[in-house]
């Protein structure tokens, strides 16, 4: 099991993390620290604590925008290409 960790091309990994303009991981961080920003205004605030849905929906939204900033370039030439079709 532990093969697959050791065997992994971490390098590919961190490129990639430090790759663009802000660099992806301060990306990642910005938007996942703004998620948890508004949990915490959230319990500050006393609100009553989420349904099932609305924790689930918040999660999805969550992990919908981890994966787009993760494929940002590809989302950009993606809707581009679909708008120039389009038109």
């Amino acid at each position: 099991m532990l093969d697959y960790i050791m065997s992994a091309r971490w390098d590919q990994a961190y490129n990639f993390l430090l790759s663009g303009q802000p660099p992806m991981y301060i990306r990642l961080l910005a938007l996942n620290g703004l998620f948890v920003l508004l949990f915490f205004i959230r319990k500050a605030a006393g609100a009553e604590p989420m349904s099932e849905r609305a924790a689930l929906f918040t999660q999805i939204c969550l992990l919908a925008a981890n994966i787009l900033v993760l494929f940002q370039g590809d989302v950009e030439r993606y809707v581009r290409q679909v708008l120039r079709n389009l038109w």
